[in-house]
């Protein structure tokens, strides 16, 4: 289910064992922080911590998105010999305050446009156009969070050899 808000929630279910997710994870990882590698080809995927609990990575993509978001995953046995990976997304903190203020903006604009058609019947036009760029811009973000979440889930469906089972 999407929702108005930069947060998802999911669960993989996979059969391979903890220590099979944990080292197929390692070999698409890279765990550096941060590197400025200007004329060198990356084979990672993902960039970040894993460990036998859980993980903490991003994609690692060659073009510029704000809304890329912080894939946070814990491991739990599902007691049939497989894993449970209960996933969360969102974004960095930076971000998540930007948006909320744009999220703001936004409603105080529709609620002063609605407020303006029941008081006196008619929107002013001077209110239309700031009402729809806002609303654009948020629709434009939401977009490019909702594409970076589509291709984190795929490429770690594809890695663990997982199925989604739940989505929240």
């Amino acid at each position: 289910m999407i929702t108005p808000f930069f947060y998802r929630e999911l669960s993989l279910n996979s059969a391979i064992s903890r220590k099979q997710a944990v080292e197929a994870l390692a070999e698409v990882t890279d765990s550096s922080s941060f590197t400025l590698r200007l004329f060198e080809t990356r084979t990672e995927l993902f960039q970040g911590k894993i460990s036998e609990t859980g993980f903490e990575i991003s994609r690692i993509i060659r073009y510029r998105n704000s809304f890329l978001p912080l894939v946070k995953g814990r491991f739990e046995s599902n007691g049939m010999g497989g894993l449970d990976i209960r996933i969360v997304m969102t974004l960095p903190l930076f971000v998540q305050f930007f948006t909320w203020c744009l999220l703001l903006v936004a409603g105080g604009f529709l609620l002063y446009v609605a407020y303006q058609r029941i008081a006196t019947g008619h929107v002013p036009p001077d209110l239309v156009k700031p009402t729809f760029l806002t609303v654009g811009i948020y629709v434009a973000f939401k977009l490019g969070f909702e594409y970076e979440v589509y291709e984190a889930t795929r490429l770690l469906k594809n890695i663990l050899k997982a199925e989604k089972t739940e989505i929240k």
